[in-house]
């Protein structure tokens, strides 16, 4: 426990965390702050609930209306309250599309006869889009959970967790854990679970930012809508509320997270050098996104790449569209299969990071 105390303190009485937490939170706000959404919820709230033929019908009728307006001659602008009401109006029938889109995918479904068809359609059958609400909120907090998060995430585990080990060659700390006989892997062991609980209060952090910036702005309203009212996840085959899906999005970012904090611990235990602990962890970060971005890969290696950390913790490629292997004749989905992974590196690394620390003492 002592142990575990000190490596707590060496992580958390680092200075530059704090200060890069502030500036990388701060930043994320883009120093904007959205004042009209009062009056968006107060037009919304005639309208929450299931979406009937009725509600549809009149949302349709509108739009056309207002569109006639703007179009008709040039120079007329809607009021402010007009276009709040054509932003309801579409909603409305932007859910209506929703359901459309699920109807016909499930057609094109039935023609194809295999086991992944069969699967995809099981899901979207299960699809539910006939609540209504203002939701807005809902979705800039998942937004955020899975872009500005990621930055937020990867910069602070890089900055706390790339000197683990190489700070105590620098110092020659190192040369006391080598010559201790029984105290090697307590030590290896301590260092692991102050990343975990520094990772976990990386996320924490952001987390919290995240619902009291969205929620004072935008409010907390609509998280039982259908993920698929967020325009990224139109086409998901998933049944999850935004509620559900937030949950499910922390969870892999967590995990991500984790993986890639042990990872950064092994590259640390690998190296002399700090500098060359962060370059290394951070390519390992990063390179992966900067491929799929900007090259033009292999179909396999764009599908292998989606395992990788930041992908993970992004989670938006796994469940914005159906993606599945069929293994055995058993549909494993690909979300599964990242979840699979990253708890394969947890389990993995701290039994490397043992043998390399074993083997330092050996060959000194």
């Amino acid at each position: 426990m002592a142990l575990f105390q000190m490596e707590l303190y060496k992580l958390f009485s680092q200075k530059i965390i704090y200060i890069v937490f502030f500036v990388l939170v701060l930043f994320s706000t883009g120093f904007t702050y959205y004042h009209g959404a009062a009056e968006e919820r107060e037009v919304y709230q005639s309208f929450e609930g299931t979406i009937t033929e009725e509600k549809l019908a009149i949302a349709q009728k509108e739009v056309e209306v207002l569109n006639e307006k703007l179009y008709a001659e040039e120079g007329i602008q809607l009021t402010d309250n007009e276009w709040t009401l054509m932003g309801v109006y579409e909603s409305i029938t932007y859910g209506s599309q929703i359901e459309q889109n699920k109807v016909e995918l499930i057609q094109e479904l039935d023609a194809k006869n295999s086991i992944a068809a069969k699967h995809e359609k099981s899901m979207h059958e299960q699809i539910d889009t006939s609540y209504f609400a203002y939701n807005k909120g809902p979705i800039e907090t998942i937004d955020y959970a899975s872009f500005f998060s990621i930055m937020i995430t990867g910069a602070m585990l890089l900055i706390g967790l790339a000197t683990t080990f190489t700070q105590e060659h620098y110092t020659g700390v190192d040369n006391y854990i080598l010559s201790a006989k029984k105290g090697r892997k307590p030590i290896v062991y301590a260092k692991l679970a102050a990343a975990f609980v520094y990772t976990v209060a990386v996320v924490l952090g952001w987390e919290i930012f995240n619902l009291i910036w969205n929620g004072i702005q935008f409010s907390h309203n609509g998280w039982d809508t259908a993920i698929q009212y967020s325009f990224k996840y139109y086409f998901s085959p998933f049944s999850f509320t935004m509620l559900e899906f937030h949950l499910i999005e922390l969870g892999f970012h967590l995990l991500g997270a984790c993986a890639f904090a042990f990872t950064i611990v092994l590259v640390s235990a690998l190296c002399k050098n700090s500098f060359v602990s962060l370059i290394i962890s951070g390519s390992i970060f990063a390179v992966p996104y900067f491929l799929m971005e900007a090259v033009d890969l292999p179909k396999v290696l764009e599908h292998m790449l989606q395992f990788s950390f930041l992908y993970v913790m992004n989670v938006e490629k796994f469940f914005s569209s159906y993606q599945a292997i069929e293994l055995f004749g058993v549909i494993v989905l690909y979300a599964i299969l990242a979840v699979i992974v990253m708890i394969g590196v947890l389990c993995v690394v701290p039994f490397w990071i043992n043998r390399i620390v074993k083997r330092k003492e050996v060959v000194s």
